[in-house]
């Protein structure tokens, strides 16, 4: 109290009860009114702290689930010193922000890697002989490549597949470069004999990732989902108690726990908005038959769904919409050639296709030259005579 007293504003500045502000103090009124605002602001929050003391706080995504913040730091401080001098040139052939695509693949890959190394000291603390980096993975929809570039120089064995190969595959080394796989994914058929199946925004091969992993008895998976994609179509679902997001995971979810996978949730440390993994470390015993009923349910739910919608949009086609439902197939998505913006050449500048082209005009708002300037004044003097005359004559 007596330092609160010391360090308070003099009395002087301070209107008494029974006093108008404007006679009694001298304070301009911005500085009441920052005063009122700052002091609303503090009441607010010790309600917020007041409340959640009471109530109980709870955080909104739970970080650390599966490893300990403190190996996941030392894993990605290493990792990071050695691959950070990726940046240099990456804009220039990607296109892309390095900060974000960089560093969230090398964060990608710290968790993955202290995630496989704890699994090792818990197979040896069982009694088992396991080798390091003895876990296999495929990478489906793996984009720049960068998270297949840091786990096989890491040491593990395993390959990336997408529909478009990248520009930037061009710079890995010649054996990254024979394990980054073009090809179009079809999930209706597709299997893997890796150990992982890994996903990172795999777009509409998400909801397809548990039913691939459920193929190989000995597989597991990390999925994490971005885009909202069902099995033939975007994903409708959206509890707004909750958002679509979370909609959207708790479905990707029951998915992987109705093919026997016990699923967790951990929120990564990475620059992203959409950074809640979900990984399968382990799965119930489930019969074939059982296992491709389940299958063969959900996936006819979600023709149906997806044969309704196209009726109703055409409604020429409503009275087969029984039968679509069983001809519904997943299509990949059609390869197309991204498009690069170009180099815009400059005026008198060399280009390798046209040769040196000069400008006809001057560029816009550039001064011409001495002897023009009369003509060009004489000119705008006309044009302005011409306006006024066909002024007056309409009026």
């Amino acid at each position: 109290a007596d330092e609160f007293v010391q360090h308070s504003p003099s009395p002087s500045i301070i209107p008494s009860p029974h006093e108008s502000i404007s006679s009694a103090a001298k304070v301009p009124s911005s500085t009441l009114a920052n005063m009122s605002f700052k002091a609303q602001k503090m009441l607010g929050q010790l309600h917020k702290w007041g409340v959640n003391h009471t109530v109980g706080y709870k955080k909104r995504m739970q970080h650390d689930r599966l490893i300990k913040r403190a190996v996941f730091a030392e894993k990605y401080e290493a990792l990071k010193a050695k691959y950070k001098s990726w940046v240099v040139g990456w804009e220039d052939v990607t296109k892309m922000d390095p900060a974000k695509y960089i560093f969230e693949d090398v964060a990608i890959a710290a968790y993955l890697i202290a995630l496989w190394e704890g699994e090792d000291h818990t197979r040896r603390v069982q009694g088992h002989e396991v080798q390091p980096c003895s876990q296999t993975f495929v990478d489906l929809g793996c984009g720049n490549g960068f998270l297949v570039n840091i786990l096989l120089n890491e040491g593990y064995k395993g390959r990336g597949i997408d529909l478009r190969s990248r520009k930037i595959w061009e710079k890995y080394s010649e054996d990254v470069r024979a394990r980054l796989i073009e090809m179009p994914i079809n999930p209706e058929s597709e299997k893997f004999d890796e150990e992982w199946i890994l996903a990172n925004h795999s777009d509409e091969l998400t909801p397809w990732v548990p039913l691939i992993a459920a193929e190989n008895p000995h597989a597991r998976f990390f999925l994490l989902p971005c885009c909202f994609w069902d099995f033939y179509k975007k994903f409708q679902g959206n509890d707004p108690r909750v958002g679509q997001y979370q909609t959207y995971l708790a479905w990707v979810e029951g998915i992987a726990k109705r093919v026997g996978f016990n699923v967790e949730r951990d929120a990564l440390r990475i620059p992203s908005t959409k950074n809640i993994a979900l990984v399968a470390l382990s799965r119930q015993p489930m019969d074939h038959d059982t296992l491709k009923q389940h299958r063969s349910e959900m996936l006819a739910t979600s023709a149906s769904t997806a044969a309704s919608q196209y009726s109703s949009s055409s409604p020429s086609s409503s009275s087969s919409s029984s039968s679509a439902s069983t001809n519904i197939e997943f299509k990949p998505r059609p390869k197309e050639i991204k498009w690069v913006a170009q180099k815009r050449f400059k005026p008198g500048e060399f280009n390798p296709h046209l040769g040196i082209i000069m400008p006809d005009r001057p560029p816009k708002g550039a001064r011409p030259p001495p002897g023009k300037r009369a003509k060009a004044a004489g000119q705008q003097d006309t044009e302005n005579t011409d306006m006024k005359e066909s002024q007056e004559h309409k009026q």
